[in-house]
């Protein structure tokens, strides 16, 4: 059997119905610089395999290489059952665009994480390779945590709209670190939820598809574990106790902490107690609080309100929409990829660029 690159581009023409020359058409080739490739004598432009793909309802790795691509499959834990189809569609969504992206730019390597931490370990070493660009997760608003997440352990935030209960997904592949967290207006939440999902990346969890409800955290061995780099990652010991000299965390520290760190007084009352750093009464009262609250009675009142706007607002990860704006932009590939991507209709992504709209 004949596995070459023009043995398969025949199949996705046999398969999509078309007549040679109609499919020719269809790709934006001549039937004869059609014929000509795929009898050897002329080259397959990068353009013309992205075409040939899209047309065939494939992709240009398969093509290449006779691979199927990896799927995201919903882990057995995941409890959010009606919401399966929806979470599989936005990770494919996200998958298949990077996977256009490598063929055009070229394979990634994801920086390497430790083979032997915990979920403490992982919390440290997170924290020391955003120290080794001289950031710190305290001093990070959400929307620059995730580009930070993005450069220092190469994973790829979206924040999407999520079916009803939903918080957040977690996948990876060999070549793929993708996190989603749900638009909303708790913010709090969202922000643990995007390091949670970073705790199951980091600990190798995800190479199911991985998802939560509100509320289920903490039920699974995995949820515990990522619950638990999530606090020390956004909650360093360091800071708290900082904030404690005296080894008592007093009210109004705590309300600063909130705000400082951007989670809820849920979180840290818990994070605070098992420290040892505040009663069981305390935390008590701590967590009848809310992170809005806490932004009021810290005087930080504009804190909630750019938050909010912030983790209610949709995003895609950056790196593979300016790759993909680039590559069209460059002549690299059709529209169709980036208005798949931002699922958008492709005359959207025409008229835009024709009209001198793109914007990175």
């Amino acid at each position: 059997m004949d596995t070459s690159l023009p043995a398969r581009v025949r199949q996705a023409i046999e398969k999509s119905g078309l007549t040679q020359a109609d499919f020719a058409t269809k790709v934006r080739l001549t039937p004869d610089k059609l014929s000509k490739s795929l009898n050897g004598t002329r080259r397959f432009t990068t353009l013309d395999l992205a075409l040939i793909a899209e047309t065939a309802g494939t992709t240009v790795d398969w093509l290449l290489t006779g691979r199927e691509p990896e799927r995201p499959a919903m882990a057995a834990r995941a409890s959010a059952d009606h919401a399966t189809a929806t979470i599989e569609s936005i990770a494919e969504r996200f998958h298949r665009a990077d996977q256009q992206l490598q063929q055009l730019r070229g394979s990634r390597e994801l920086t390497p994480v430790p083979l032997e931490l915990d979920a403490s370990g992982l919390a440290k070493w997170a924290t020391g390779r955003l120290a080794e660009r001289s950031l710190t997760v305290q001093a990070l608003s959400t929307p620059d945590l995730i580009n930070a997440l993005d450069t220092a352990f190469d994973v790829d935030t979206v924040v999407e709209r999520f079916p009803g209960g939903l918080d957040g997904f977690a996948w990876q592949t060999s070549t793929l670190r993708l996190i989603g967290a749900g638009m909303t207006l708790y913010w709090a939440r969202q922000r643990f939820t995007i390091a949670h999902e970073l705790g199951h990346i980091l600990l190798r969890h995800a190479h199911d598809l991985v998802a939560e409800n509100v509320g289920q955290h903490g039920k699974h061995p995995h949820e515990k574990a990522a619950d638990k780099f999530a606090a020390e990652f956004l909650m360093p010991e360091t800071v708290l106790r900082a904030a404690a000299p005296t080894g008592h965390l007093v009210r109004a520290e705590a309300i600063r902490l909130v705000n400082l760190l951007q989670v809820s007084p849920v979180a840290l009352s818990w994070r605070a107690r098992n420290l040892g750093l505040i009663s069981p009464s305390e935390q008590r009262e701590l967590a009848a609080l809310t992170a809005e609250t806490c932004s009021i009675l810290g005087r930080r009142p504009e804190l909630a309100h750019q938050a909010g706007t912030d983790s209610a607002a949709r995003r895609f990860p950056r790196r593979i929409v300016v790759g993909h704006l680039n590559a069209y932009q460059e002549g690299e590939t059709s529209a169709r990829p980036l208005a798949d991507l931002l699922s958008v209709p492709v005359e959207q992504i025409i008229e835009s660029f024709a009209a001198g709209g793109q914007s990175h």
